[in-house]
């Protein structure tokens, strides 16, 4: 499990075994879906999706890139693809 420090806590991302797991019991949507939820939200092409924990909830943290090269940071809840906060 990797953890990363951002201005709102501490993120606890986990591996990719973790995340398959999280997926099966449900309490994770599949990372397409996040992915597909995030391009809706925001005009940018996803980059990058992990799946975290943050104050003992699951949340995906995508990294977007827009044509214009600005990249935006969105965070999901991982049960329904809900936009939790953008940056």
């Amino acid at each position: 499990m990797l953890v990363v420090a951002t201005d709102r806590g501490a993120l606890s991302c986990l591996s990719d075994a973790e995340l398959r797991a999280e997926i099966v019991a449900k309490r994770a949507i599949p990372q397409a879906a996040a992915l597909k939820a995030a391009r809706t939200a925001v005009s940018a092409e996803p980059v990058r999706a992990r799946l975290c924990q943050r104050d003992g909830a699951l949340v995906y943290v995508i990294t977007a890139l827009a044509k214009d090269g600005k990249v935006t940071r969105l965070t999901l809840d991982a049960a329904t693809g809900r936009v939790l906060g953008q940056r």
